[in-house]
């Protein structure tokens, strides 16, 4: 097999890349849950119109957005992979507190804390089993969860003790701190493990990173109400806490560097996300109900992003996905594809082993086919394919296999004149997540050849050549 299958990444302004993400924000204000998605500058979304009391905000490259609200009924609802899908109820009341994490190996990641003290968890999917992980006596519950590390749950206890467990909602609970806990944040990356933070009744706050096992350090001796937590790979731990005096610092980065002082006062809670590509995200919220909120450097200047009425904030990053750049990238089977070039090439595939051997009359084609794609979130837009060196009379097929394929995507043309009819017609071709396409090329005295397209969320498909 000699053709060169190309996929190309391209970004255009009104189709913002999931793969380059920005923060998730979210509020709830008189009742009503809000979202903010794609940057600072948009406009807030209702995602739930009354009666909620909490909204938890999670989300990662495979599965999406993750969004949980609480109601003031004690139930809760809950979705993921865009924020367009639909509400799911999991659970149908005597819930206190939510908490929400997801990973793209583990997925999304639920724990309840009931009105009589227990947390329930479930893993996997919206519609998993809920396991009883702590039978009685919390009164705060957090979340985390990497694809390395899998999930990571701590609890504060009414008695002012904290337990934490790692990798499995079966595995046994850790004693953090024995006393004097008022409350706990934590994080979680592939690289940097577990982050655990906690603010403590005499107002100091200690943090520990990379096992559960790992040495407290303390970070602030006075003065600590409130503590926020976020890890990513590239970045490493970022910590936020809001002061007695209602004042705000950050860090980022490692435990042992200085605090950033952020805001001087006024602030009634903080909340942080963190991702590889765009690093730090913090957004505080004030008595009167304001939002202020920044991202990228935890230098960079506030914006105000709410004006008021707001009773809580929540962040979450998408993902760490990679910047987006025009690409192109190679792709085989065997071997796996070459890094991502910064300007198109193309590159001759080796070709699989047939079994058995074809008639010797057939030659294998010598063809470059190159896709390129915008994608936001969940949907990709095919926006060019393109051909080089086919064949006379050459038949290209087009197929899609997936629930939410366009329907009835089977066209087939022979010609010249009819692919580029074809091509015209599946220019800007919308797909889903988990849509699959396959391209075949056949011609008189060739070998046909057939590529498999997967469309993912918020990254580059992903293409394979099949074997004849």
């Amino acid at each position: 097999m000699v053709a060169a299958f190309l996929l190309s990444a391209a970004y255009s302004p009104s189709r913002a890349s999931a793969a380059d993400p920005t923060p998730l924000l979210g509020i709830v204000s008189g009742g009503s849950a809000l979202v903010q998605d794609g940057g600072l500058s948009m406009p807030w979304t209702t995602e739930y119109p009354n009666n909620v009391s909490q909204i938890a905000l999670a989300a990662d490259s495979v599965h999406g957005p993750l969004v949980a609200v609480l109601l003031s009924d004690g139930s809760v609802l809950a979705k993921e992979g865009t924020l367009s899908s639909n509400w799911v109820p999991v659970y149908s009341g005597g819930v206190s507190q939510i908490a929400v994490a997801s990973d793209p190996t583990n997925g999304p990641l639920i724990a309840l804390l009931l009105s009589n003290g227990s947390v329930l968890a479930q893993e996997g999917s919206l519609s998993g089993s809920w396991v009883t992980v702590q039978s009685g006596g919390v009164s705060q519950v957090a979340v985390a969860s990497d694809a390395t590390n899998g999930p990571l749950l701590a609890v504060r206890l009414a008695n002012g003790s904290a337990l934490a467990k790692e990798g499995g909602l079966s595995a046994n609970w850790v004693t953090e701190r024995g006393s004097g806990v008022a409350q706990i944040a934590v994080a979680s990356d592939a690289a940097h493990g577990p982050l655990i933070a906690l603010a403590l009744t005499n107002r100091s706050l200690v943090a520990k990173e990379g096992s559960l096992s790992a040495a407290w350090v303390t970070e602030l001796g006075d003065g600590a109400a409130q503590v926020a937590a976020a890890s990513d790979p590239s970045n490493g731990p970022l910590l936020a806490t809001v002061l007695t005096t209602g004042a705000v610092e950050t860090k980022e980065g490692g435990l042992s560097v200085q605090w950033s002082k952020q805001y001087a006062s006024g602030v009634s809670e903080a909340t942080v996300a963190s991702n590889g590509t765009h690093g730090p995200a913090i957004a505080i919220l004030f008595s009167d109900g304001s939002v202020l909120a920044k991202e990228g450097s935890l230098a960079t200047g506030w914006t105000s992003d709410y004006s008021g009425g707001a009773s809580q904030v929540a962040a979450s990053a998408h993902g760490s996905g990679p910047s987006a750049p025009p690409i192109t990238i190679p792709v085989s089977t065997p071997p796996p594809p070459t890094p991502v070039q910064s300007q198109p090439v193309t590159t001759p595939l080796p070709a699989p082993t047939p079994t058995p051997h074809p008639p010797a009359s057939k030659r294998p084609m010598r063809v470059k086919m190159t896709l390129k794609w915008t994608w936001r979130y969940s949907t990709t837009w095919l926006t060019r394919l393109t051909f080089a060196r086919l064949p006379a009379a050459t038949t290209v097929t087009v197929g899609c296999v997936g629930r939410r394929c366009p329907r009835h995507l089977r066209l087939s043309a022979t010609g010249a004149r009819g692919i580029r009819a074809l091509l015209r017609r599946i220019d800007g071709l919308r797909l889903q997540a988990g849509d699959v396409i396959f391209i075949t090329l056949s011609a008189p005295g060739y070998l046909p050849e057939r590529a498999r397209v997967l469309i993912r969320y918020g990254r580059l498909p992903r293409a394979k050549l099949l074997s004849p």
